[in-house]
């Protein structure tokens, strides 16, 4: 039986908030194009320069994250700037150990989600390298997740 599901996190961070930061950072650009052929190419390339490092430093800060459950595999999904989207992790079923609930307060480096995660729960998925990936996960995924790793669900 095939099992198909996905769960989106969504930025903690505003998408209009997004939407005024690219519309400044085209305005900055423009304004420095036009201050290099105009007035002062040092004062241009200084401005060109701050408005890249603006742009970096925001489309890394709005990450949406999706979990994409497929036959007891999980595929999680940054989003970034709700633009491009990479594949972080795949959790296949062999090679998970043990699965178990975490406290909210015990949330690691290794977490893949965001601020944003009321009314989820926090699972760790322990591999059999030992290595830990946690993910915030809604009541239908949970449920399922459940079923899947039922041998390898633990209590701690």
């Amino acid at each position: 039986m095939e099992v198909f599901l996905e769960q989106f996190i969504a930025c903690d961070k505003s998408r209009h908030t997004l939407k005024n930061i690219k519309t400044a950072v085209i305005a900055v650009l423009v304004f420095g194009v036009l201050m290099f052929f105009l007035i002062s190419p040092l004062i241009a390339l200084l401005m060109q320069i701050a408005a890249v490092i603006f742009f970096l430093v925001t489309y890394f800060s709005f990450i949406d994250y999706e979990y994409e459950l497929f036959n007891g595999n999980i595929d999680v999904s940054k989003i970034y700037a709700g633009s491009r989207r990479k594949v972080v992790k795949k959790i296949n079923s062999e090679d998970v150990e043990f699965v178990y609930e975490s406290s909210n307060n015990a949330i690691s480096k290794d977490a893949l989600f965001n601020k944003n995660i009321k009314g989820l729960k926090i699972y760790t998925f322990e591999f059999k390298d030992r290595k830990k990936v946690q993910l915030a996960l809604n009541e239908e995924l949970e449920k399922i997740v459940k079923i899947v790793y039922r041998g390898k669900m633990q209590i701690r």
